[in-house]
Order: structure tokens, then C-alpha cells, then sequence
């Protein structure tokens, strides 16, 4: 059952993704709306860009095969570190099984009826029902159109306790999808529906929808794109909602290890008390572990007040604010990566 068990550790990384202000997708009715924008001051300025670089160095742990630092950070679980991106390779892998265990029990045309239910693993309690559609009974391996829907009811891995609902189609693909040799391009959708997960200490809520591409190329390079309408997360009573969002991530495997990363959209979190919008005005560059030392990020709030986050280098960052929003940058703050991240 160990599609099983890499299922769950995935649900909880998406989880932690928004839950520190990640995201991305396609969703459906029902979706969380960003609250009311907030004012932008010199006084919260550092809170507001922390929040924004937070989602970036999480969603780095959607990023397949990441180096760490900036550009490979993974959700920490019980378990140990683990990727989205790292899931969403490995899960396609057991269409088949499913499709070979939905053509067995039944199935109407390629629907999978009656829903499977199974034992969540042979050391935890719980079950995992699967229903959804097999695109193409003839291949076996995945199909555009293949869809998998996960419903967990106590559903116990590896220290971590998850219910609800978990949906993943498979939107698109080229190349060797089997053996993933570049070149190679795939596109999921996921989408969580009243999901929770709890890893013993805390306990993650999650509502929304996130559209992930996952490509290799042939010229080193690996390329993740995260992006959505909604997706929303509850953490200890802290909510954070990201809407109309984007996050491209392309990183070099292969010396000198070198990655670029650009993200938009809007942020609304319980701790800032309302919405900020934000947008890369220059591509965050960077090598290796270390945090990127090119990159300009502008974050717009109520009234036309912003503040606009330069990267200086590895280390060090300024923020300057404009809190009247006359379009004049008024206050220059003198920060580190490392204090905007912890």
C-alpha cells in the first residue's frame, strides 16, 4: 500500500504549503474569498513581506528532486522531509493498479463503480475509498483525462491522521511519463475538499484547489509551475487564503545548480488581518541552498500603499514603503532572508 502512504505524506505538505501562505489551481464552487485589503505601514511592512516570502520558501517543496534552502525547502512531517512534486511522480505510477483493481470489480464503461475501499495500511487504522474514472482501459499506464478520487476516513500513516477528500486528475503530459527521461512535461489537478491531517501536535484544515506542472528538459533544467483560484488552510485557528495565484520555479540539476523563480497573486492572512496583493517586478535568481541574491517583489495594499522587497544579495534584503500610497517610497528597512523567514 505504499501509494498509499506517499498519498499522505502529500496531503500534508499541501496542507503546510498553505497553512504558511502557498498554493495553487483550478477550483470549484464554494472557493474562499481574500479579505478586505490591509494598509501597508512601516510598522507591519516586515509582517507582510515575511508572509509573502514564507509561501515562496514552502512551495519550494513542491519542487522534485530540490537542493535545499530557498529552492528545495519540503514540509517537515512525523515522518521526515517529503515533495509534492516527489508524490505527484511516484502516485502516477499506481494508475494502474487502480485501473487494473477497478476493471475487476465491475466497472460501468470506464467509471471506477463500485468505489474501492481498502485498508489505509497494513500498520495504521482507517480506509481509503477510490472512485473516479480510468480514461483508457487498453493502456497501462496513465491516460489525460485519469482521475482519481481519495476519500480517507481516519485514515492512519506514519504518525499522521487524515479525512476528507482528496481529488487528482491528470490535465495533460508529453514525453516519457514512465520513466520521466527528459524531456518530459506533466499537469495535475488536485483538489481538497473538507481535508484535514493531523501529525499528533497540530491539526491542518484545507479547502481549495492547486493546478501543478511538473517538467524535465533537456538541458538540466527541472520546471514547476503552481498555480490556482483558491486554496485556503487553517493552522492552530491562523487562516491563510491565496487567490489568482502563480509560482514558476525553474531550477538546474546539474552544475552550477543555479534556479530562477517568479510568483504572483493575492495573499489574505489571519495574522496580518486581511488581503495584500503581490507581484515579481524582477525574477528572484539564486544558487544552490542559498537564498536568492537577485530578485524584486511589489506587495500592494489598501489606499495605494505598498512596499517593495529588493534583494541585495544571498544575505541581506531592503524593503522600502510607501504608506500613503502618493507613489513615493518614504521608509527604507534594512532586513535579512533569515528574518523574513523565521
Amino acid at each position: 500500500m505504499e501509494y498509499i502512504r506517499t498519498l499522505f505524506i502529500a496531503v500534508f505538505v499541501v496542507i503546510t504549503l498553505v497553512a504558511c501562505g502557498g498554493g495553487g489551481g483550478l477550483a470549484g464552487d464554494g472557493d474562499p474569498v481574500p479579505g478586505a485589503a490591509i494598509n501597508i505601514t512601516e510598522a507591519n511592512a516586515v509582517s507582510v513581506t515575511g508572509a509573502i516570502v514564507g509561501s515562496v520558501e514552502v512551495v519550494q517543496g513542491l519542487s522534485e528532486g530540490g537542493t535545499g534552502g530557498i529552492i528545495g525547502v519540503a514540509a517537515v512531517t512525523a515522518a521526515g522531509e517529503f515533495s509534492m512534486g516527489d508524490f505527484v511522480l511516484q502516485q502516477l505510477g499506481r494508475f494502474a493498479v487502480v485501473r487494473e483493481q477497478a476493471l475487476a470489480s465491475n466497472a460501468v464503461g470506464v467509471a471506477i463503480s463500485p468505489p474501492i475501499t481498502e485498508d489505509c495500511d497494513n500498520v495504521g487504522p482507517g480506509t481509503i475509498t477510490i472512485t473516479g474514472d480510468v480514461a483508457d482501459q487498453t493502456l497501462n499506464s496513465i491516460a489525460v483525462g485519469d482521475n482519481l478520487v481519495l476519500t480517507l476516513n481516519n485514515c492512519e500513516v506514519d504518525g499522521l491522521v487524515a479525512n476528507g477528500e482528496f481529488d487528482l486528475s491528470v490535465a495533460a503530459f508529453s514525453g516519457d511519463i514512465d520513466t520521466f527521461i527528459p524531456p518530459y512535461s506533466l499537469t495535475v489537478d488536485v483538489v481538497l475538499t473538507d481535508f484535514t491531517v493531523n501529525n499528533g501536535l497540530l491539526t491542518f484544515e484545507g479547502d481549495g484547489d492547486m493546478r501543478l506542472t511538473l517538467a524535465g528538459n533537456t538541458d538540466g533544467t527541472m520546471e514547476m509551475i503552481a498555480s490556482g483560484i483558491a486554496l485556503t488552510a487553517t493552522e492552530s485557528g491562523l487562516t491563510t487564503t491565496l487567490a489568482n495565484y502563480l509560482y514558476e520555479l525553474t531550477e538546474r540539476v546539474f552544475t552550477p545548480f543555479d534556479y530562477s523563480l517568479g510568483m504572483s497573486g493575492e495573499l489574505d492572512s489571519s495574522v496580518l488581518g486581511g488581503s495584500v496583493m503581490f507581484d515579481t517586478i524582477e525574477t528572484f535568481t539564486g544558487f544552490g541552498e542559498e537564498f536568492p541574491s537577485t530578485g524584486v517583489l511589489l506587495i500592494s495594499g489598501a489606499g495605494g500603499s505598498q512596499c517593495r522587497l529588493t534583494t541585495i544579495d544571498s544575505v541581506t534584503v531592503t524593503i522600502e514603503v510607501d504608506a500613503d500610497g502618493d507613489g513615493v517610497f518614504e521608509t527604507t528597512i534594512d532586513e535579512t532572508w533569515e528574518g523574513l523567514v523565521s
